[in-house]
Formats: C-alpha cells, sequence, structure tokens
C-alpha cells in the first residue's frame, strides 16, 4: 500500500511540484530584469501567482488549444502565444498586486514605447520562453 501511494506521489505531485517552482523561477526572473510585470509585494505574489499559472498551463491550456486548433495551423502556430497571454492576464485578475504595465525602452537616443497590449504579449512572450529553458534545463 505504501509503495502504491509513493508511486502517485513520485508521478503527480512531484512534476506539479516542479513546474510551479519553475514557473515561480521566470516569474521573478521576468518581473525583475523587465518593467512590464509589477508584483506588489513579491513574496506573497508571485508564489501566488506562479501556483495559478502552472494550474492554468496544466489544466486550461489544453482544452484552449484543441479550441483554436485550425486558427493555430492556419497561422503556423502564432495565434498559441495568444493562449499563453490570455493565461498571464487571468492570473493577473486573479492575484491582486500582480500587474501588467505599459513600458519604455531607451536605447541610446532611440525611446520605444510599448502600449498595454504590446507589453503583455511581450511579457507572455518572456515568461513562457524562460519556463521552456528552465524545463529544458532541468529535466
Amino acid at each position: 500500500m505504501d509503495g502504491t501511494l509513493e508511486t502517485r506521489y513520485t508521478k503527480l505531485v512531484k512534476p506539479f511540484l516542479k513546474q510551479i517552482l519553475i514557473t515561480l523561477l521566470a516569474l521573478w526572473l521576468v518581473a525583475s530584469l523587465t518593467q512590464s510585470l509589477v508584483a506588489e509585494p513579491p513574496f506573497p505574489t508571485l508564489p501566488i501567482a506562479a501556483f495559478w499559472l502552472t494550474i492554468f498551463h496544466t489544466l486550461v491550456k489544453p482544452f484552449l488549444k484543441i479550441l483554436i486548433l485550425p486558427l493555430n495551423v492556419v497561422t503556423l502556430g502564432l495565434i498559441g502565444w495568444l493562449v499563453n497571454l490570455g493565461l498571464l492576464y487571468l492570473v493577473t485578475l486573479l492575484v491582486p498586486g500582480l500587474a501588467l504595465v505599459p513600458f519604455n525602452l531607451t536605447l541610446g537616443e532611440l525611446s520605444l514605447y510599448f502600449s498595454p497590449l504590446i507589453a503583455a504579449f511581450l511579457t507572455a512572450l518572456l515568461i513562457e520562453l524562460t519556463r521552456r529553458f528552465f524545463h529544458w534545463l532541468l529535466t
């Protein structure tokens, strides 16, 4: 009986906790390096956001991917990034203290303003790429 419970724990809970930690690391890194993701205060906000984002990526994202499959095929996968944007936006609605904000990027004399939608899209893209990198690194 104990071997069965340990096997279930190993197969279900450990990978889920690992995904939460990877998402937490990705959120922290993106929030630290960019101005577009604001978490105030960072300690309770980022772990809660990582939990919800992992839940949504695990349970909701597969169904959304199936629903938008025809559009995903036509756009060669580019519309799939909008799913990540939607999930991140949903997390910002659920977690108080987490916000996506527009920002300016200054490169020498060139100053670029990113609107809220573009900033949110770039933030979702950075978070997903960071999550995938750390998942690849740790598996």
